[in-house]
Formats: C-alpha cells, sequence, structure tokens
C-alpha cells in the first residue's frame, strides 16, 4: 500500500487541484473567492494528502480559526475531501486530527463544522471523533437538505484530537508521514470491525431521529461554508 504523506498548504499553485478535490464530492458549489478566503487568512490551517507517486493530492482539509462572538476562540472545518480511489485508508481521519491537534495547540477552545444531515459516513468519522451535535440547521444547503452542526470541545479535555499533537507539526510547506492504518485479514478484527460500524450508525440514525437536536433556521448562522 503506498505510503500516505501529509503537508500543509503552500500556495496558489495547489488551488486547483484542492478546488477540483472539493467540487468532486461535494453539492454545494464554491466560487474561488471562497477559498482563497480561507487559504489567504489561515494557510497554516490546510493540510492535503499525497499519495506516492500521484502527481496530485488525494485528500484536502480547509480550516480557520478566529474568536466566536467574542466569547471563545473556535476553529471552524470547512472542506474536508478525499478522492474515492484512496478512501477506507484513514486519510480523512488523520486530515481532521492533524487540524485538530494545530487548531489545539493555537489556543482554539472548540471546533466546529457543519454536514449534512443524512450523510452517514461524514457523521461515522466526526462522531468517532468525539463531536457532539449541538443543533440541526433548516434547509442549510442549496440544495434544500438540511444540516447537522457538530461541536468539538477542546478546553481542558484530552479527546481523540489531543493525539494529533504527540506527531510533529509541519510547518508550511513541510511533510510528515503518517503511517496507514493497517488491514488484518483476521476473523475476530473483522467482527469487531464490523460491530462497530453497526454501532456508529446506530448512532448516526439517532442523530437523525433526535427530537432534542434544536432545528435552526439556516439564516441564524454565520458559517455558511460546508464542512462535508
Amino acid at each position: 500500500m503506498d505510503a500516505i504523506t501529509y503537508r500543509a498548504y503552500s500556495g496558489e499553485h495547489e488551488l486547483p487541484h484542492i478546488i477540483s478535490l472539493v467540487q468532486s464530492e461535494l453539492s454545494e458549489p464554491y466560487v474561488v473567492y471562497t477559498y482563497r478566503y480561507f487559504l489567504h487568512q489561515w494557510p497554516h490551517l490546510s493540510f492535503l494528502a499525497y499519495a506516492q507517486g500521484a502527481p496530485h493530492p488525494v485528500g484536502v482539509i480547509v480550516c480557520k480559526q478566529s474568536p466566536h462572538r467574542e466569547r471563545h476562540i473556535r476553529g471552524y472545518i470547512a472542506m474536508l475531501s478525499v478522492d474515492k480511489g484512496y478512501r477506507k485508508r484513514g486519510i480523512a481521519s488523520a486530515l481532521v486530527r492533524h487540524s485538530i491537534g494545530v487548531m489545539r495547540s493555537s489556543g482554539a477552545q472548540e471546533i466546529a463544522l457543519e454536514t449534512e444531515f443524512d450523510n452517514v459516513p461524514a457523521l461515522a468519522l466526526y462522531t468517532s471523533l468525539g463531536f457532539l451535535p449541538e443543533k440541526r440547521l433548516h434547509r442549510f444547503y442549496l440544495n434544500g437538505k438540511d444540516a447537522f452542526r457538530l461541536v468539538l470541545p477542546l478546553s481542558g479535555t484530552e479527546g481523540p484530537g489531543a493525539a494529533a499533537e504527540e506527531s510533529t507539526t509541519p510547518g508550511e510547506g513541510a511533510e510528515s508521514t503518517f503511517p496507514s492504518p493497517p488491514s488484518s485479514a483476521d476473523e475476530g478484527d473483522r467482527a469487531e470491525d464490523t460491530a462497530k460500524l453497526v454501532r456508529l450508525r446506530r448512532r448516526v440514525a439517532a442523530l437523525r431521529a433526535c427530537r432534542m437536536i434544536t432545528v435552526w433556521p439556516a439564516e441564524d448562522d454565520e458559517d455558511r461554508v460546508s464542512g462535508r
């Protein structure tokens, strides 16, 4: 299996590849200025994944970090996308964990994002990393779908995101190699993985049906970029 290398966004020359990755997966179109808004102000919070021998990145995460309602510092995952041919290799999880570590070390007290209410893989990924549902946003996306706002508290916690801090944070243009999760042929491991997936899907189903999550109109939210 090819090694995956992760490095920080290094400049405008990478923008076309980021746009190609995001537009191939997300249903909501973004103009180029949306990408530049994040990449020019917070280049150190955006990371790309490269597979050995691949000419272009196979995964990307775009984030920001800023004061939230003058109370605390909030990190925000705006975009996350992995090429279909490189999924099931832990790339999305590694990108998120790495970004969590950088935002935590930069003083973020929580991290937020939005994802479509029926995006089961995304909800499973984020809930497995400790994100909790904050509210449901009515007709948040242009396609008319609702979204879940998910939040990961960081202040005074040692959650899944803390593991990212243990590895050295690369600077702009630096590289760090994360080992791909091992795939086991052992039937016991497969059964355990299947059980975990079933539990995650049940949690996602519970989120979708949960009536205690407030449904808010999209107009009430200041962050309108999808983190799907």
